[in-house]
């Protein structure tokens, strides 16, 4: 096994094969993904997603319940479509929002995460 000069030691060791994965993995392409982390990572848009689960709403409810101006709310819904979790629809005078297949896996996630965090098993580390 061949090992790179400068990550060998008598202490550690990582393989041309790993090391060749890492590079790979540190030049990936995760924009997709990191859209929708930024996209869940304000407490407005997660509440906004969370509310979702419940029902199609208006524009008009989110006006009423969270402490937004209209400006910033539709800020955050525009995020969210952006980032492919919900998407909307016109009726009448109203723009209604709902979550897309993607939003409600994405919700899904997060509230396994969350079980795991309210656990008390916030970690495996050892050290």
């Amino acid at each position: 096994m061949q090992m790179s000069q400068s990550i060998r030691s008598e202490v550690y060791e990582i393989s041309e094969e790993i090391l060749a994965k890492v590079r790979e993995l540190m030049s990936a392409d995760f924009s997709e993904v990191l859209s929708i982390l930024k996209a869940v990572s304000d407490p407005t848009r997660l509440r906004i997603l969370k509310s979702l689960l419940l029902e199609e709403l208006c524009v008009c409810v989110f006006v009423e319940t969270t402490k937004c101006k209209y400006p910033a709310l539709s800020y955050h819904l525009k995020t969210l479509k952006d980032a492919g979790l919900v998407t909307s629809e016109r009726r009448g005078s109203f723009l209604i929002y709902k979550l897309t297949t993607l939003g409600k896996y994405v919700l899904k996630l997060i509230s396994m995460l969350e079980e795991y965090i309210r656990s008390g098993l916030k970690s495996d580390d050892t050290d």
